[in-house]
């Protein structure tokens, strides 16, 4: 979510490379230093076929996004294809979650479980959300005209501020649930996080 308010703004900002280099620094850092951070903590032994079909979703999703690349813009066609291809995927997903024997469908039960907390007043929830929601594209509209401010600064491109400065800011919360996870032994919720948030980043940019 964060990454996808952040570069919504940046492009709104006419500030587009930002928004790219958010979504690649920000795969960049999944993969880099929240698995390499969590794998300090404890080895990573996670169930491969779990992982499986996600995994070459997310490798998929970078050919993809390579390929557009290539073309030089992001056009209507383009955007129109990378959420065609999450919405296939997301139908995929339910499809294979109605099987309970599945190792997927076991690992996303784990993820649910990782991230248990005691049940609130549900008024509280709803709140919490809208002001969580409100508060995060606020803080996107800051983040962005900051980082467009010190790339300016610093006389360094926007695409370079998006793969650092605002990658790592939008990756925190993916390595706050990883971290979490690796804490409770759920090392196959670790690395699916990752591998969800980059195919989400992708397939959503």
């Amino acid at each position: 979510m964060p990454e996808l308010i952040v570069s919504v703004n940046a492009i709104m900002n006419n500030n587009a490379l930002v928004a790219l280099g958010n979504i690649i620094g920000s795969n960049i850092g999944n993969i880099g230093f929240i698995i390499g951070t969590c794998g300090l903590i404890a080895p990573l032994a996670f169930k491969q076929l779990a992982l499986k079909h996600d995994a070459l979703v997310m490798l998929a999703a970078v050919i993809l996004l390579i390929l557009v690349g290539l073309t030089g813009a992001f056009s209507l066609l383009s955007g129109l294809l990378m959420l065609s291809a999450l919405f296939a995927y997301l139908g995929f997903t339910i499809y294979t979650e109605k099987n309970p024997k599945t190792p997927s469908q076991k690992l996303h039960q784990d993820e649910g479980k990782a991230l248990y907390a005691k049940p609130h007043n549900i008024g509280f929830v709803i709140l919490s959300v809208i002001s969580g929601l409100v508060m995060l594209m606020l803080g996107a509209q800051w983040f962005v005209t900051g980082a467009s401010v010190i790339a300016t600064h610093l006389r360094a491109s926007q695409a370079l501020i998006g793969l650092t400065l605002v990658s790592i800011g939008t990756s925190l919360p993916e390595f706050t649930i990883s971290i979490m996870a690796v804490l409770r032994k759920k090392m196959d919720v670790a690395v699916g996080n990752v591998v969800g948030s980059n195919i989400f980043n992708v397939l959503m940019f």
